[in-house]
């Protein structure tokens, strides 16, 4: 994909604040709503039997959060495609970093 086919960092409507890096941040979001999408399982799951208005509302922000991290995750794959990298100049979002795992 050439550079020129899709809209330059910072300006997407849905691109982090200029001054955190785009890579970075559209990863931090698909990161969080990840979270969000297994908070929102996990919920349903304990009202499943019990509370279908909540079950309902649940599925609704699960969706909503779903449908943010399809967004992020194809703006993000456009920029890596179009050869946009992480740059040391813009400011990583503190909570993009995992906690290693352990193989036990």
């Amino acid at each position: 994909m050439e550079r020129h086919e899709i809209p330059p960092p910072g300006e997407d409507p849905c691109d982090p604040p200029n001054q955190i890096d785009p890579i970075a941040g559209h990863l931090e979001r698909i990161k969080t709503n990840l979270v969000w999408i297994d908070q929102y399982r996990l919920n349903i799951e304990y009202y499943l039997n019990a509370d279908q208005t909540k079950v309902e509302k649940e599925l609704m922000y699960l969706k909503h959060a779903t449908d943010v991290a399809i967004k992020h995750l194809r703006r993000l794959t456009a920029l890596l495609l179009a050869d946009y990298k992480i740059s040391a100049d813009k400011i990583i979002p503190s909570n993009l970093y995992l906690p290693p795992t352990t193989n036990k």
